[in-house]
């Protein structure tokens, strides 16, 4: 009988143990799945939210927000918009927080996110950028968008990206709306000789003297009174800066020569650029793409509607003659390689435009 009970107890202690193993790995079991669930479901909050979130692009441009080339920068953050609305932007126009010389450095250091900015700005820091300011190189807008849209262009924003900006488009100004405006009809250079004028820059000053004239260096917003008071009589101009600041009214008179050409930037900052998502580098720079590939055909739209607004005031427009261009631009090449002697790679570029052309 003891013997039975024995066995009985034995039973009961290994059934014992075998139901606390099970419990245990059961226990183990659930311990295990709801730590994986746990897990599962931070790394979807984590994704959801890194996909969903918003990234700030403060961006500042100089010019007043009625402007043609303004309006194709409000087109490229509207459209920027659209297609990734996880990128918000906050608009600066009319230099609210930097002016346009200041822009770059602002982007560089990373006090924005992104800015419009001037190749004239930009050839302080990138040689390659000075191009844009040689004479008698470009003769139409068309001619600019060959340069850019060439593997020219892969070597400005090469070095501008070693300067730490990336440049995701580029917007034109009208090559046939650029010259002379001046209080004295100019035809041929010789009517220019002894004139003070206003310049903007070493390549324009060059060229000036060039053609017998004083340059003198001052802001835009010198301009009109320096021409009125007489301390000037010409100055570096294209048709809709002379509508614009109403510099007809003390300088009727606009003759369209190549003194050099200005092309507009849409640049951010690189690093900020190479951190984020690539779905939203592609909306920055597809819409880029599409914004500069219209430009062309505004900045001629824009030409013509200039042309016809200056006839209105009664500025006199001259466009010089196949003959007196030639006495314009006499010894051309003689001038260039004197500007860009100390630049070569900007000289380089030069002769490779002037094949182009």
């Amino acid at each position: 009988m003891v013997a039975i009970i024995n066995k009985e107890v034995d039973f009961v202690k290994k059934y014992a143990k075998l139901c606390l193993l099970v419990i245990l790995m059961v226990a183990m079991i659930i311990n295990f799945s709801g730590c994986s669930k746990k897990e599962v479901q931070k790394d979807t909050k984590n994704s959801t939210k890194e996909v969903q979130e918003d990234t700030k692009i403060r961006f500042n441009y100089g010019l007043p927000e009625k402007h043609d080339i303004a309006y194709q920068l409000q087109d490229w953050v509207k459209l920027v918009s659209e297609k990734d609305n996880t990128l918000k932007f906050e608009v600066y126009p009319s230099a609210q927080l930097y002016k346009d010389a200041d822009a770059i450095e602002a982007v560089i250091t990373g006090a924005i996110e992104s800015a419009h900015v001037y190749s004239f700005n930009m050839a302080t820091i990138v040689e390659e950028f000075s191009i844009f300011d040689c004479p008698f190189l470009f003769n139409s807008t068309e001619l600019m968008a060959k340069v850019v849209n060439s593997p020219i262009r892969e070597k400005m924003d090469a070095s501008a990206s070693r300067k730490g900006l990336k440049i995701l488009g580029y917007l034109y100004w009208a090559a046939e709306s650029q010259g002379v405006d001046s209080t004295k009809f100019l035809k041929v250079p010789e009517d220019a000789i002894g004139l003070n004028g206003r310049v903007i820059g070493p390549e324009s000053a060059a060229l000036w003297e060039h053609w017998g004239m004083n340059p003198s260096f001052m802001s835009g917003s010198e301009v009109y009174m320096a021409l009125q008071r007489g301390v000037i009589q010409t100055t570096h101009a294209n048709i809709m800066s002379v509508i614009d600041r109403k510099l007809y009214e003390v300088a009727p008179n606009m003759t369209i020569l190549p003194i050099g050409v200005v092309v507009s930037c849409i640049v951010i900052n690189e690093d900020f650029f190479d951190k984020l998502p690539a779905a939203q580098q592609k909306a920055l720079m597809d819409v880029a793409a599409e914004v500069e590939a219209k430009s062309v055909g505004l900045a001629k739209e824009n030409n013509e509607a200039m042309l016809k607004r200056a006839a209105e005031l009664k500025v006199n427009i001259y466009m010089p003659t196949p003959e007196e261009m030639k006495l314009w631009t006499a010894n051309e090449d003689e001038v260039i390689n004197k500007i860009y002697k100390e630049r070569p790679n900007a000289l380089a570029i030069i002769k490779e435009i002037q094949k182009m052309k």
